[in-house]
């Protein structure tokens, strides 16, 4: 299900805040031809009302953070012109509304802010990719929606992305950023107090343009995938637990690869997949994970003209991972609603239709006389959907109830999903 949202002119990224504190999920979308940030607020069923302008100066990224530490949310703003580019820190009301104009000054023509702690005073940090200064700019949080600081920490030129995690486990904030030309990403590990340290950096393919962090083979190591533009594919590396990174493969998406790979649940079986946001086509790749590091699948949805960003949330609370992009060329943002396919459940190998509620030997729904020792029904199926079909049938609703027990209902599906129910 696509809602399309229309934005200022030139929706350059989107974020996800709850900006009126009524627990369901708002956006923030950067408007780089209008020089607005556009807040739209959910309305927990998928749907999106108002059009709230906060000023900017052709910002391309936004991030959302509480920099006062008031409970609300706050906006953290990056404007490439006029010089110099800085970030604004817009405060939130709580009500959907922000104020305050403080300015961050940092390099120059920022394309992409995150929020971190990077000095673990449990007060929000930013890091700021700087495209022509070849520098990520750390500046550090006062608590009070103030920042300070002048830590550049070296990379390459033409940096495109960035994405905070843990790459050495020590408990300590690093980085990863993206060169879109240069096509490396630059590993650079934290100290713990605000500075950063480390050489490493990754070949990958050509015009890379995002990196994102996640855990592909469920190793508990964190791991990167990469958008490349040229040719379309993300490159997935494994981490190793130290900083250090090994090739896994590229994994082939649609044209036109943009500035975004997210990483979601989207079926629901517990393993890390992919979602890439392709300018050509107009289209988000869905990548299935098998939780050893690779990927299947050849999902392609389509959004609006040219997106250029994507995040995923969940906007109608169901439970189910949505999608969001801000599509540049078409002025919205267009909302993708997930859903889950049906899985029946089976009984002895054979599939129970949906409603069935008559016992039948064949599938295991009929027990029969059970006077000596307990008899062991095996049915295989997805947690919710095993739940709602045991519960549908005679022996589980009738008066006979107390006679049965159920074991081993998983909540995801793993690769051999069962319920069992004993007689007693």
């Amino acid at each position: 299900m696509e809602r399309p949202r229309w934005q200022g002119s030139g929706p350059f990224s989107v974020a996800i805040g709850d900006f009126n504190n009524d627990g369901k999920q708002d956006l923030a979308t950067a408007n780089n031809n209008s020089s607005t940030v556009s807040i739209h607020l959910g309305d927990g069923l998928g749907g999106f009302a108002g059009t709230t302008t906060v000023p900017a100066s052709y910002p391309i990224s936004v991030a959302v953070g509480d920099f006062n530490g008031d409970g609300n949310q706050d906006l953290a703003i990056t404007n490439n012109n006029p010089p110099p580019a800085n970030v604004s820190i817009r405060l939130g009301d709580g009500l959907g509304g922000f104020t305050s104009t403080t300015s961050v000054s940092a390099g120059q023509n920022p394309y992409s802010i995150a929020v971190g702690d990077f000095n673990g005073d449990g007060r929000q940090d930013l890091a700021r990719g700087n495209y022509n200064t070849a520098s990520v700019s750390i500046r550090l949080g006062d608590g009070s929606g103030g920042f300070s600081g002048t830590t550049e920490a070296a990379v390459g030129s033409l940096l495109y992305s960035i994405a905070i995690g843990d790459f050495n486990g020590d408990g300590k904030q690093d980085f990863a950023a993206t060169s879109r030309d240069l096509n490396i990403v630059y590993i650079r590990l934290g100290d713990g107090l605000g500075g950063f340290s480390g050489t490493t950096s990754l070949s990958i393919g050509s015009a890379s343009r995002s990196v994102s962090v996640g855990d592909f083979n469920s190793d508990g190591k964190q791991d990167l995938a990469v958008a490349n533009n040229n040719p379309s594919m993300v490159s997935v590396f494994l981490g190793d637990g130290t900083g250090g990174f090994t090739f896994q493969s590229n994994v082939s998406v649609g044209v036109g690869l943009t500035s975004v790979v997210q990483i979601g649940d989207f079926n629901g079986d517990g393993k890390q997949d992919l979602a890439a946001a392709n300018q050509s086509s107009g289209t988000i790749s869905i990548r299935l994970g098998n939780g050893l590091g690779g990927f299947t699948g050849s999902t392609e949805i389509a959004v609006g003209a040219s997106p250029n960003f994507l995040v995923i949330g969940d906007f109608n609370n169901d439970g189910l991972q949505d999608l969001a992009t801000a599509n540049n060329q078409a002025n919205t943002v267009s909302v993708r609603l997930g859903v889950i396919n049906e899985i029946n459940l089976r009984g002895n190998n054979i599939d129970i239709a949906d409603g069935d509620n008559t016992p039948d030997a064949a599938d295991h729904t009929d027990f029969g006389q059970t006077t000596g020792a307990p008899l062991v029904r095996t049915f295989t199926g997805w947690k919710m959907q095993a739940i709602r079909h045991l519960l549908s049938v005679h022996w589980a609703y009738g008066p006979d109830a107390t006679l049965f027990t159920l074991s081993g209902i998983f909540d995801r599906q793993p690769s051999a999903p069962e319920a069992v129910l004993h007689s007693r």
